[in-house]
Formats: structure tokens, sequence, C-alpha cells
């Protein structure tokens, strides 16, 4: 008898004839039920070729939430170490899971992959990660370079508001902590889009920025509310119990927060497909 529990490229067992008007979520979790066996060993990898990206993070963290938020809280170390760790975990897997900091060519393999399961396509775990990371290598990397550089810009404002924030009063204060949260909600919705937009076509970086920005405001709703969802599971997650956070994250919670997130953005991206195809048909049509 043939064991090939661990072999994740084999075919689930399908979603069951799902009816065309069936509610999204309900499609949601029969998709992510037919995958899961995938999305388990799609996780683990996930993780191991994250590490470095999980690094990042967390120490990008410490630099977005600043010594003024330990002091708000009256945090020290000696006698607070975990309350004052916990924020930053937290705030650290958002950005990786989004992802603002990510590697940028492990994440779009791993996006093809997780875009292929929204679609009820079959995928090949190792094999298409590989291809796909390698193919955006070039694009991956300038896409993670240029979303550091903008961690390190939101993080040196939201530092540098705090110190100054004194000094302000009224009306000035509340617009400066409202522009500053905008602008970093704005940037982690846009990285729901970079990276599905940049496996699926052959886009310039600067494209690929002005479409996600595009995104990230026609959107902005729907964007903030499932960025609050991630938000407060990640919160429920480490924040009760710390171990049952990270056996969550060994185990799915990864793996299954990108799925979520592609199977929100795939259908918008496929919209946007449609309308630039029927443009570009009319403008044939007039022309002619």
């Amino acid at each position: 008898m043939k064991f090939d529990f661990f072999n994740f490229n084999k075919p689930g067992p399908g979603v069951p004839d799902v009816e065309p008007d069936m509610p999204r979520w309900k499609r949601f979790f029969a998709q992510f039920a037919s995958k899961m066996v995938q999305i388990l060993g799609l996780n683990f990898l996930y993780l191991l070729f994250s590490i470095p990206s999980l690094i990042l993070a967390y120490f990008a963290s410490f630099w977005v939430i600043g010594k003024s938020f330990d002091s708000f809280y009256k945090f020290t170390w000696q006698n607070n170490g975990l309350e004052m760790i916990t924020p930053r975990l937290i705030l650290g897997m958002l950005m990786v899971l989004v992802p603002a900091v990510a590697i940028g060519p492990v994440q779009a393999g791993f996006t093809y992959v997780l875009r292929n399961f929204s679609r009820q396509r079959h995928a090949y775990v190792w094999w298409d990660f590989k291809d796909h990371a390698k193919a955006n290598f070039k694009q991956g990397m300038i896409v993670t370079v240029i979303n550091l550089v903008i961690v390190f810009l939101l993080g040196l404002a939201i530092n540098s508001y705090i110190q100054f924030s004194p000094q302000f009063q009224g009306i000035i204060s509340y617009a400066a902590i409202g522009f500053i949260s905008l602008a970093f909600a704005v940037f982690l919705s846009m990285n729901f889009f970079i990276y599905p937009l940049m496996v699926t076509y052959d886009m310039k970086i600067t494209q690929l920025y002005k479409v996600a920005y595009s995104f990230a405001f026609l959107k902005l709703i729907p964007n903030l509310l499932l960025l609050l969802g991630i938000s407060v599971i990640l919160v429920l997650a480490y924040s009760i119990i710390l171990p049952i956070g990270l056996i969550l994250t060994g185990v799915i919670l990864p793996a299954g927060i990108l799925f979520l997130i592609n199977f929100y953005v795939d259908p918008i991206i496929r919209k946007f497909d449609e309308e630039q195809e029927a443009q570009e048909a009319q403008e044939t049509q007039e022309t002619i």
C-alpha cells in the first residue's frame, strides 16, 4: 500500500457541484475544504521560505511601533516584556501576510498557486511555486525594496508625529493621526493586489503600483473590512494565549489568510480584465 499523505500535489476531492448562485462565503469554505491538504503543505513551505520576511517584518514592527507606544501603555522590559512583544508580533505578521513586507519572488510563487486554488484550478504546489518565483524574480525583488522603503518612511512619519504631538492641539492633531492611519491602510491594501497582478499580467513596476493604488481606493471600504478582519484574527490568535497563535501559524494560519486574500482579489482583477477587453474592443470598432 502506498502512503501519500505528504504528497501535497495530489488532487483533492474537488468542489462538489458548486451552485452558480451560492453565496461567496459558502463558496470560499467549499473551495478551502477541497484544497485543505495542499493548503496545509503550502503553509509549511511558505513559513520555510518566508523566514527572512518574518525576521524583517518583526524588526520593521519595532520601527513602526516606537518607544512612545510603550510609554503610553507604561510598558517596561522588566515587567511587561511579553506585552511589549505581542503587538509588534501581530503587526509583523500582518505586514507579512498582507504582504507589505515579503521576499518578492517567494510571494509571487505562492500567489500563483493560491490564485489557481481560488479559481478552482489544479496547481502543483512545489513546481508552480518554483517556476513562478523564478519567472518573477526581478520584479519581486524590486517590489521588496520599494515596500521596505515605504515601511521605513511610514514608520518615520509615525514616530516623528508621536514625538512632536504634544506641540499640536485639536483638529491638527486628529487630522495628522487620520492622514497617517489612512496612508498606512492604503499601503497595506495596495499589497492585496500587487502580487496577484504581477503573476497575472506582464506589467511594469510603475503600472503595478498604479493599478494597485487604484484598487486600494476604488475598493476602499471592502479593503479596510478585510484588513480589519485579518487584524482581528491575528489579535485573537496571539493576544489570548501566545503558544496557540504560534501553533496555528505553524499549521494553517498564513496559508489560510493568503488564500482568503486571493479569493477576495481574483474576482476584482478578472472584472478589471473584462472591462479592459470591452474598452479595447469598443475602441477597435470606433476606428474601423
